[in-house]
């Protein structure tokens, strides 16, 4: 269990921004596509990047009308590891 008396909740929550995660091609790969990154910089990505604005949208229509289709094509998005990062693929043994 971590110790956190000698910091203040805020130093905790901010650290785990520069907590490093791995980014996946989709839900289905196991073989991280890039190096690992922080969880900030995967946040800002999201935040301010426009390419997936389709897609999501597309999704939102699906959503109400093609549940199943959602469902798959939702597993197409590009997958994080928020919990950390897995080398070389996401398996049991590299955890």
């Amino acid at each position: 269990m971590p110790n956190y008396t000698n910091s203040t909740p805020e130093a905790s929550v901010n650290g785990l921004w520069e907590s490093p995660v791995s980014v996946f091609k989709n839900a289905t790969t196991s073989t991280p596509v890039a190096v690992p990154r922080t969880a900030q910089s995967v946040l800002d990505n999201i935040r301010n990047s426009n390419d997936f604005t389709p897609f999501i949208e597309d999704l939102r229509a699906l959503y109400s009308s093609d549940k199943e289709r959602y469902d798959s094509e939702k597993k197409q998005l590009p997958a994080i590891t928020w919990a950390g990062t897995f080398a070389p693929t996401r398996a049991k043994g590299n955890l």
